[in-house]
């Protein structure tokens, strides 16, 4: 069995937003420039979705999220391998 060459990640967090539209932007652009596919939602609530595309592109982005972006400081990526078929297709944030 070759080894799966796409990933998942999951996430749900309840953490305040204070900018909304602000962490939108900022995610539609990074996403779209790392060549990921999501669909993210943002509330002054908190966040949740998921990501998909290149195992080791999903897992690193996700790090850089923990690291760089307050909000992600605590999430939780559940980050699993998929099929090319389980990938979204585009950008919705």
């Amino acid at each position: 069995v070759p080894p799966c060459r796409y990933g998942i990640a999951h996430f749900y967090d309840l953490v305040p937003v204070k900018d909304t539209q602000d962490l939108i932007e900022k995610l539609r652009q990074e996403l779209v420039e790392a060549k990921l596919q999501a669909r993210v939602k943002i509330a002054n609530e908190g966040v949740n979705g998921w990501i998909t595309g290149p195992l080791g592109e999903v897992e690193s982005y996700c790090e850089r999220l923990k690291s760089d972006l307050e909000v992600f400081a605590a999430t939780d990526f559940k980050i699993s391998p998929c099929s090319r078929a389980e990938l979204s297709r585009g950008v919705k944030v």
